[in-house]
């Protein structure tokens, strides 16, 4: 039923429509739905992803950056807690975000005095970053991630 409307949209959407519908996050969510366990979980999911289906075919897949952070919101990441649960899915951030991110929470560590204490190690940086290599690593290759623009 689902492998029909992602072939649908793989072949008729562009890239970026494609990204802003959160579509490789779903293709992977897809892959792995036969190994849920729990039928009511996955009876959650297939609701969840008719809904899904269904808003973004309302918009006619072409969505703006507020209305594919809703459907995130709505959508990817109540499915993403199920599938974080049931199969240790994890949410991907680009390395672009982790650093932004962390040069953003290191500065506001240098500025509370924190980081000099620390010899002025960018430690928030260093985390994000290397979480960023160990999702690369050992779950992107699996597919067992979802989030922005994977």
């Amino acid at each position: 039923m689902f492998v029909t409307k992602m072939k649908f949209l793989r072949l008729n959407l562009n890239k970026q429509q494609l990204r802003s519908i959160h579509f490789q996050s779903v293709s992977n969510f897809l892959e792995y739905f036969s190994s849920l366990t729990n039928q009511t979980i996955q009876n959650q999911i297939i609701k969840l992803l008719n809904d899904y289906f269904n808003d973004i075919k309302e918009k006619n897949y072409d969505l703006n950056q507020n209305e594919s952070n809703a459907i995130f919101d709505l959508y990817i990441a109540k499915i993403g807690i199920y599938y974080n649960v049931e199969l240790h899915f994890k949410v991907y951030m680009r390395l672009k975000w982790a650093l932004f991110i962390g040069l953003n929470l290191d500065l506001l560590l240098l500025i509370f005095g924190v980081l000099s204490k620390i010899w002025f190690i960018p430690v928030v940086t260093l985390i994000f970053t290397g979480y960023m290599l160990y999702l690369n690593m050992f779950y992107k290759k699996r597919n067992k991630i979802y989030g922005f623009e994977i």
